[in-house]
């Protein structure tokens, strides 16, 4: 079995920190399920995102990632 908490744990803390170097807050986290949930994607947006602006973010993203 994964220890999921464990790597949360440690990412999110890595994340906190460089987020914070940069002065910038979470809006958008992409997970990836293991064990039982094996594949299973899960996206968590701020509460005030639609789903227009995390299609938004998401292709900004990508347009980012590939330049």
């Amino acid at each position: 079995m994964v220890n999921v908490k464990a790597i949360n744990d440690e990412r999110m803390t890595a994340w906190k920190t460089r987020l914070n170097r940069v002065h910038s807050t979470p809006v958008l986290l992409i997970g990836i399920g293991h064990d039982h949930n094996s594949g299973q994607m899960h996206v968590i947006a701020t509460e005030d995102m639609t789903k227009e602006h995390i299609v938004l973010f998401l292709r900004s993203a990508l347009e980012q990632l590939t330049k």
